[in-house]
């Protein structure tokens, strides 16, 4: 029996420095409990940060020294030295490109951004998100970067770098939409393909600088036609489905021969051994009458309320008996909504547009509901849905407010205006929120799973710490499982992710819906951490206030 290793209570809260290196120093890993050793990381963590901003101003200063011996006075250029970068190349026995790249880094943090600085010597940002704050800022004056960094810093550390990038991303957008437009248009004229071998003897094939919007359609096409092929008899992973079906399509076979015709040894796979199996990250799980009905091949799935959209073509949207337009503008997408709820889509902060996909023949051609069928070729009916969220207010051309697309992040509001203009044919769905969503409808066409809507339209993304898999991505979970009593009722459903679903089931974490769209999870070692709904609108005097909590 190990005698358990007690810590100071104050150590969550202790600020780093040569205090809490003493601390860190003297404490037996072996000795420590589960629960306290997640608070022992945490400690660590932040004494890692403070000694990084530490080496990052080391090498700031080196930079600005000017050539001289051992017994130099203490001089420093007004500017940097002619080749900072070597000299530290040479003394950390770095390479000339890391060495550059920390250089950069460094004088990114410590003099652009003396607030990132400040905030990752205090722990409260790690090296990985102080570079996010430098890459995503790097477009914008130093003075608005500064101010735009501050509007993030103070809830940085309960953010992934992922949800702090598409943050800063829409920020940018918002303050100066002109100089992300510019920097996209930049980035487009350098568009180019990518290719070459790797180690194991495959090879990699892809776009860099791609429009976002085709990217995305073409993205969603391919992830359609895979499903497609999964519905059927077909072995290979989604994965694999998707990658194969990427080359069948440039080298233009007929995706549904070329489906059947995969090699035995790419198509074996191992058969899921439980419903909630995590290695299936991408599959789509809603249970029968929660989110899907049984057999509907949708390949974005049903009960994304507010963006999933195809791309038919450029037919205007069709207007139920009674419904308003939202726009009459040239060159928007034409939103149509109840009666309603016409005066509230107007109001402040009340509504986004957005379109789905519509069933089974638009995703994956005429297949009765229950049977398999891969898509029929490559210039057939199959088309992927691209989940577009925007304000209304962007779409009637009143605002440059950013989109976004889910699953790539925010777009400029024109590009908005085009993914949108190119939806015209499918089915539009609508939000009305003022921060959390208020209520969800659709302009024809009601849903199959009127529940399962809302739950999507209230969550957004998987509801775990820190995920952000689109709703329409993830599955509909019993919090209390159905088995054991748990009703299906709104306020015991939630969305999560194949990984996470399979992490409440299988991995001793727990969560629980304290209010509409507010979950609090325990994790196994006994931590307990607060997801507050991912907030739909643009006033970004509460907007970044969304983060994950770590209570105790």
């Amino acid at each position: 029996m190990i005698e358990r290793l007690v810590i100071p209570e104050d150590l969550a809260e202790m600020p780093p420095g040569p205090g809490l290196a003493a601390i860190l120093a003297r404490i037996d890993r072996s000795c420590v409990n589960g629960h306290d050793m997640v608070t022992v990381m945490q400690a660590r963590a932040r004494q890692v940060a403070h000694d990084q901003a530490e080496l990052l101003a080391d090498i700031v200063e080196v930079a600005h020294c000017p050539p001289g011996t051992f017994n130099s006075p203490v001089e420093r250029l007004k500017g940097l030295s002619r080749y900072p970068d070597d000299e530290v190349r040479v003394a950390l026995c770095w390479t000339r490109r890391a060495a550059g790249e920390q250089l950069t880094l460094a004088v990114d943090v410590v003099e652009r951004l003396p607030d990132v600085y400040a905030a990752l010597r205090a722990g409260h940002i790690d090296i990985p998100r102080a570079r996010v704050f430098c890459d995503v800022l790097s477009v914008l004056a130093e003075d608005v970067a500064r101010q735009a960094a501050a509007r993030l810093l103070p809830v940085a550390d309960g953010l992934t770098t992922g949800q702090l990038r598409v943050r800063l991303q829409r920020l940018v957008i918002t303050i100066d939409p002109d100089a992300a437009r510019i920097r996209r248009d930049k980035s487009v004229v350098d568009r180019r393909l990518d290719h070459g071998l790797l180690p194991e003897g495959t090879a990699f094939l892809g776009g860099t600088n791609l429009p976002a919007e085709r990217a995305a359609a073409a993205s969603a096409r391919i992830d359609a036609i895979a499903r497609a092929a999964r519905r059927g008899d077909d072995e290979r992973t989604l994965d694999q489905l998707r990658a194969d079906t990427f080359l069948d399509l440039l080298e233009g076979l007929n995706t549904a021969t070329a489906l059947s015709a995969a090699p035995s040894n790419m198509a074996k796979t191992p058969t899921m051994a439980a419903p909630f199996d995590p290695g299936q990250a991408d599959g789509t799980n809603r249970q029968p009458g929660v989110g899907q009905a049984p057999g509907i091949a949708n390949p974005l799935g049903t009960g994304q309320a507010h963006g999933t959209t195809e791309r038919p073509g450029t037919a205007k949207a069709a207007h139920a008996p009674g419904t308003a337009k939202a726009a009459d503008t040239p060159g928007t997408a034409e939103t149509a909504h109840t009666p309603d709820t016409a005066e509230a889509a107007h109001a402040p902060g009340a509504a986004e547009a957005a379109s789905q996909p519509r069933s089974s023949e638009t995703a994956c051609g005429d297949t009765a509901p229950g049977t398999a069928g891969p898509a029929s070729t490559t210039t057939g009916p199959v088309r992927g849905g691209v989940e577009l969220t925007v304000p209304l207010s962007t779409l009637m051309w009143l605002t440059e407010l950013p989109g976004d697309l889910a699953g790539w992040g925010p777009v400029i509001a024109d590009i908005a205006r085009q993914v949108a203009e190119q939806q015209r044919r499918g089915r539009w769905r609508f939000t009305v929120h003022d921060g959390n969503t208020l209520y969800t409808g659709v302009t024809r066409r009601r849903p199959t799973a009127e529940m399962a809507d809302h739950i999507s339209a209230r969550d957004r993304t998987c509801r775990a710490p820190g995920c952000r898999v689109p709703a329409h991505r993830a599955d509909i979970d019993h919090i209390k499982d159905w088995a054991h009593g748990g009703p299906t009722e709104e306020r015991n459903l939630g969305t999560l992710c194949r990984h996470d679903h399979g992490v409440k089931h299988h991995g001793h974490w727990k969560y629980r819906q304290i209010a509409p769209g507010v979950y609090q999870w325990r994790t196994a070692l006994g931590h307990t951490y607060l997801v507050p709904p991912e907030r739909l609108d643009w006033d970004w005097d509460t907007y970044p206030y969304d983060s994950p909590t770590h209570i105790r």
